[in-house]
């Protein structure tokens, strides 16, 4: 691209205007929100150090939380624990939807299987890529979509941009047709010869394949994230979970023993304390009542180690009204 904006005087002086308001966009950034920003440079140095020793609070407990996610995919391998379902546990009471890592949430969501196949698929794209400049700056920006996605999420705003991205990159006009262009009217895949003499007859396979996939992977989903089942799940330096799950997710009915002594006995919803349900504290005290997203919610009770009790309902944790 910039050999292309180079030779065009026109184009290379508003690159000029560009790069000059991109660097005063930047600076300002930096300065603004008392450097918050520009501090938390300063601490790479100890993030890297902490991620090569493999510690949990590595990169924001990133590590942490991809540790969980890998501890997950054994138990739904296959087909994982379906579209957003994905719950993380992290402390007693939260959970994370996200395993902040690109391919970790595609494996942990939706199985082994989809995995290899997208990664098939964006090998086509790579090598069936337009090779002019403008497909080289639009597999530039895939692959820093893709790099960057190893630390973070995917969000609505910029997912789409990077489907479309991959769009442009195979989109190549009247030259030669790309993975998913067309040729006279016929799909171009590699692996299929839609020739005049099969063309029917491939194209029917392909239907009857792709509806042996969507059924077994909808049974699949049915089994493994609708009904639930029972396991006794131990998270290192947590605690452990013993009841029904959804998925690898605490749903239902189940026990958190955490090992700072508190006992959570109830219902679970996604990962969360949810429902009727009783926490014991590991100096005697305990609360009894509803809970919300792993908050007290609704109406409870607290009975202190010393007899005292506080009944009442809360909102989010927060004691609103109090019930003799």
């Amino acid at each position: 691209m910039f050999p292309y904006i180079w030779k065009h005087n026109q184009l290379r002086n508003k690159l000029y205007y560009l790069a000059s308001i991109l660097i005063i966009v930047t600076v300002i950034f930096l300065l603004s929100n008392n450097q918050v920003v520009l501090k938390r440079t300063a601490t790479i140095t100890t993030e890297i150090k902490s991620a090569i020793e493999l510690e949990d609070d590595a990169g924001s407990n990133r590590m942490f939380i991809w540790k969980a996610a890998i501890r997950m995919i054994p138990d739904n391998w296959a087909f994982g624990v379906g579209p957003d379902n994905v719950m993380i546990p992290t402390t007693p009471g939260y959970s994370e939807d996200k395993a902040f890592n690109h391919f970790l949430d595609i494996v942990i969501s939706v199985g082994v299987f989809a995995l290899i196949f997208y990664i098939i698929f964006l090998v086509y794209c790579f090598k069936d890529r337009r090779k002019d400049w403008i497909g080289t700056t639009l597999c530039f920006m895939s692959v820093s979509y893709l790099l960057q996605g190893q630390f973070n999420i995917d969000v609505i705003m910029n997912l789409p941009l990077f489907w479309i991205t991959l769009g442009l990159m195979q989109s190549q006009g009247d030259k030669e047709p790309g993975f998913f262009m067309f040729q006279k009217g016929i799909p171009c895949f590699p692996l299929i010869n839609f020739t005049n003499n099969n063309r029917y007859s491939d194209r029917k396979k392909i239907a009857y394949a792709l509806i042996a996939i969507l059924f077994l992977f909808f049974c699949s989903y049915v089994v493994l994230n609708i009904y639930n089942r029972y396991d006794v799940i131990e998270i290192k330096g947590e605690g452990t979970y013993s009841g029904q799950l959804r998925g690898s997710t605490f749903h239902g009915q189940g026990i958190w023993e955490s090992t700072n002594g508190s006992v959570y006995i109830g219902n679970f919803k996604y990962g969360s304390f949810d429902g009727y349900g009783t926490l014991e504290y590991l100096n005697g005290s305990k609360y009894e009542g509803e809970f919300k997203e792993g908050f007290f919610h609704g109406l409870g009770k607290i009975t202190a180690a010393d007899g005292k009790v506080i009944q009442g309902v809360w909102s989010m944790g927060i004691l609103i009204e109090k019930v003799d």
